[in-house]
């Protein structure tokens, strides 16, 4: 079962998608007490755009968690998939600075046990300096 079908709407509003050093369990705690982890999953790779990477930087597939923070946020909805591969959509919400440095990114992608393959380009990423 998707979770869209599990949550009636707007409630997608209250669900983020984090990356990078945002997906920092304490940082998550400490700006939304409340939340709730739904998911590992990707959205479309371009977005990198907005963290002052080359569109597509870490490949097609920008990986991260969706996080029901339990309240409306305000952001930009997109299109999530989920690692068994159900459709979602949540806010980004963040500021692109919240992502943190390429070695953050690898951190947290390691904590969470990002897709290997991801977690090579990220590795990439930072041997090209």
């Amino acid at each position: 079962m998707s979770i869209e079908s599990t949550v009636s709407e707007p409630s997608f509003k209250s669900r983020v998608f984090l990356c990078g050093a945002d997906m920092n369990p304490t940082a998550i705690r400490r700006r939304w007490p409340a939340a709730r982890f739904l998911g590992i999953g990707w959205i479309d790779g371009i977005v990198t755009v907005g963290l002052d990477l080359a569109p597509f930087a870490l490949g097609p597939q920008l990986w991260g968690i969706l996080v029901d923070v339990g309240a409306p946020q305000r952001g930009m909805p997109a299109p999530v998939t989920l690692r068994d591969g159900t459709g979602a959509t949540a806010m980004l919400t963040g500021d692109p600075a919240a992502v943190g440095s390429l070695p953050e990114m690898l951190a947290e992608a390691r904590y969470w046990e990002l897709p290997r393959a991801y977690r090579e380009r990220i590795e990439a990423a930072i041997a090209q300096g």
